[in-house]
Parts: structure tokens; sequence; C-alpha cells
């Protein structure tokens, strides 16, 4: 019996001292590494990771997001983004590689990255506007764009960017 209240006691204290010890960690301490890659749109589509239709279903959604409804198809039906928003996890990580390898700041805060637009995620790529407030951009906006057939109006190149996880 004592040897039994022992080892639960001894357990109970293990597992206590394994949650406080992660429940101090920061989100950028946790995700510390980058765990995917960016890919601009063109980038996306010429290896075929983004489709033609994805691209409209992007453009569908950036352009209501630039209020700019009138410019897209009176004839193109959007699916549907699946997930509807990005889980806080899916953010850290898209915060963490635009850190380390878009700006190189591998000590940066995930406070000064921001994710102003979701535009759906297509086959595991997922379509962000991501900057951060680390430096000032002077942001050069195309009035029209065409990617692989689709138009981009109001396109911002260095915003607009392709989020994939790494490939296990």
């Amino acid at each position: 019996m004592r040897r039994r209240v022992f080892l639960s006691g001894a357990a109970a204290t293990l597992s206590l001292v394994f949650v406080l010890a992660g429940a101090g960690c920061s989100p950028e301490q946790t995700y510390a590494r980058s765990e995917g890659v960016f890919y601009s749109l063109e980038e996306a589509y010429e290896d075929g990771r983004l489709s033609q239709d994805d691209l409209k279903n992007i453009a569908y959604c950036y352009h209501i997001s630039q209020d700019a409804e009138d410019r897209t198809e009176e004839t193109f039906e959007p699916s549907p983004k699946d997930p509807e928003t990005l889980s806080a996890v899916t953010e850290y990580k898209i915060k963490r590689t635009y850190l380390n390898d878009v700006i190189g700041m591998e000590d940066g805060s995930f406070e000064h990255v921001f994710i102003y637009g979701y535009y759906g995620t297509y086959d595991g790529n997922v379509v962000v506007a991501v900057t951060d407030d680390y430096h000032g951009y002077d942001y050069v906006i195309e009035p029209q764009y065409d990617v692989g057939g689709v138009t981009f109006y109001r396109y911002v190149a260095a915003y607009l960017r392709v989020w994939r996880a790494d490939e296990a």
C-alpha cells in the first residue's frame, strides 16, 4: 500500500512538472523553427500547387477584401473556404516561417507579424496576406495583374503569399 501511494504521488508530481514546464512557453518558443515555405501565386500556379479554379476563388475572396466586388466575374460561384478560418497553430507556423525565412528575424515576435487576409486553403496551400511592422514597406500596387489567366485588381505581390507546411 505504501509503495502504491508513493508511486501515485511521484506520478502526480512528474505530471505537474511537465504541465508547468509547457505552460510557460510562448508561441514564439513553441514554434521556434520554420515549419513551412512561402511561394508567390505565380510560383504556386506554375508548380501545379494551385489550379486556375483555385486562382479564381482566391481572386474572388481577394477582391471582396479589397472592396472591389465589382471586379469579380458575375458567373463565377466561389467554393466555400475550408477551413473557414485559420487555426491558431497554423497562424503561428505561418508567422514563424515569415519571421525566419522572409524577413530573417528568428528572434522576432509574433505580435509584429500580421495576417490581414485569409483567402482559403487549397490542397494544403494556405493563401494569406501577411506583413510585419518591423519594416516600413512601400508596396507596389498593380492596378491589374494576371496570374494563370486570372485577373487580380489592386494586386500586391509582396503581401499576398502562399504558405505550405513542410512535408514530412
